[in-house]
């Protein structure tokens, strides 16, 4: 029996970052947070190596020195904010992070070392970023501390994935406005960025100078069937499959029940197949009677019974399948039925949440 593996396809990747360079225009940075968005950080690093990134991107420093364990001098952009005590004893030497409150840049700056940092402005989402009435108090300090360089300055769209662009309107404007004002006080870095992956279709391209992109690059459309951009989006090529083994095959008779709860109920004589994952794994609960896997060759295997923490039952009736054999919980074949966008929708929730859910003990493998 083969273990349960998550398989992350070179190719498909290399395909997603340059299809996303060429749509951006600009340089187009990888968000490798949360595992690589489950993918694995340690294999997309290793994938990635040769793309001669600016930056990767993490959420927080021990992402970015787990990425230096791959890559000792890769440049690392940390988007998140942490604890500012942990600040003095970061090693800024491959590391830029990304500041958006006074309290934060004013802790930078009593650092007392030079370094260089992006600058995040709010312009409406309401969770990270200076207010753009901030801008008068951040020039001042910064001239007062020429030690500290401002190599980017970025905001973040907050509805880029939806088809209405009215709000992504009123924030590019808004930026465009606070980039003046920084311009005006002497201050214009190289990097400019706004863009996340439903966002590099859908803002002009004069100011911005990169883009950062997550969910894309791991070849997941963020936008819905009806947004007149979904299709340029569907050229991406899914990266992640996980496969599992049947561990145990049994006929129930109609009337018998599978699971937790006893929520699903035989109508008629069905095989039924066990698997050796669960929700601990990371496949939600909310997948229970309604998801879908596949064998290797397309056959549909229906979730019946509820997901529980490391077992999830399958419906093979009629298949020809042994205990041992293989079993595809997500396929990046978009012709399958088991897709991670597929299984998403049928729990109601967005592609991130399913692969981001996956655990980093399951062993990945780059195809």
């Amino acid at each position: 029996m083969k273990e349960t593996t998550i398989y992350i396809s070179r190719g498909n990747l290399l395909h997603n970052h340059k299809a996303l360079t060429d749509l951006a225009g600009v340089p187009v940075w990888p968000v490798l947070k949360s595992n690589a968005y489950g993918h694995g950080l340690e294999e997309v690093c290793e994938i990635l190596s040769d793309t001669n990134s600016q930056y990767f991107i993490v959420q927080n420093y021990l992402e970015a020195e787990s990425i230096w364990q791959i890559l000792p001098h890769q440049q690392v952009l940390m988007l998140g904010t942490e604890p500012f005590s942990k600040y003095a004893d970061m090693k800024f030497t491959h590391l830029t992070p990304t500041v958006g409150s006074l309290e934060l840049l004013t802790t930078i700056i009593q650092l007392n070392t030079p370094l260089s940092i992006h600058l995040k402005i709010n312009t409406g989402m309401n969770r990270q970023g200076f207010d753009p009435v901030e801008i008068p108090q951040i020039t001042t300090l910064l001239k007062k501390n020429p030690h500290i360089t401002i190599t980017g300055i970025l905001t973040h769209f907050s509805n880029a994935d939806g088809p209405n662009t009215a709000f992504i309107t009123k924030q590019y404007t808004c930026f465009t406005s606070c980039l003046k004002q920084f311009e005006d006080a002497g201050i214009t870095p190289r990097w400019i960025h706004a863009g996340n992956t439903a966002g590099l279709s859908k803002t002009p391209k004069g100011i911005l100078t990169a883009a950062r992109s997550g969910i894309g690059l791991y070849g997941l459309n963020p936008l819905e069937e009806l947004d007149g951009m979904y299709e340029t989006y569907e050229r991406l090529k899914p990266v992640l499959s996980l496969h599992t083994y049947i561990t145990h095959l049994r006929t129930i008779k109609p009337g018998e029940i599978v699971g937790y709860g006893n929520t699903f109920t035989a109508l008629h004589e069905m095989r039924i197949a066990t698997i050796p994952v669960g929700y601990y794994e990371g496949i939600p609960r909310l997948l229970s009677n309604v998801g879908m896997c596949s064998s290797l060759t397309d056959d549909p295997l229906p979730i019946v019974g509820r997901v529980s923490m490391n077992l999830i039952g399958l419906d093979a009736t009629n298949k020809e399948l042994q205990i041992g054999d293989e079993v595809i919980i997500y396929s990046n074949n978009k012709n399958f039925p088991n897709t991670v966008t597929t299984n998403a929708h049928l729990c109601n929730t967005i592609n991130y949440e399913l692969t981001t859910n996956l655990k980093p003990h399951i062993t990945r493998i780059i195809v």
